[in-house]
């Protein structure tokens, strides 16, 4: 596989929340995918991690993520991703501000046969709920 395309599988990723379409993340992800840190509370599999993402897409519906760069390395790619969007529901206790935010996202991301297997992610949420706090 060139290294293109195993970026573009990455990059898929990102594209599932911008279209806003969770149900392609069973096309993108392996059905045993792994995502590490585990999800508080809630595993570190595509079931468990399909709700979150969908709180997420709600709470900030306009939500918008920039990939900024992507390296390769073997069969993993790291992505740079911004995320923006506006906090029009609950997210992570903080009721809706109405507030832009702009946080990073640092990802790797294993791809075995055209398919995300294993993913490290990190988020600046932090920062994200600094900025929902804003008035």
């Amino acid at each position: 596989m060139n290294h293109s395309a195993l970026k573009q599988i990455a990059r898929r990723f990102y594209d599932v929340f911008n279209q806003r379409n969770l149900e392609d993340l069973y096309q993108v992800l392996y059905p045993n995918w792994v995502i590490h840190p585990e999800l508080p509370g809630a595993g570190s599999n595509i079931q468990k991690y399909q709700p979150i993402a969908a709180a997420l897409l709600e709470a900030f519906s306009d939500l918008h993520i920039n990939v900024e760069d992507t390296i390769e390395e073997g069969d993993t790619v790291a992505v740079r991703a911004v995320i923006t969007g506006t906090q029009q529901g609950e997210w992570l206790g903080v009721s809706p501000s109405g507030q832009r935010i702009q946080i990073l996202a640092h990802d790797f991301h294993r791809i075995e046969a055209d398919r995300i297997a294993e993913s490290w992610h990190v988020e600046d949420w932090l920062l994200g709920m600094q900025q929902m706090r804003v008035n």
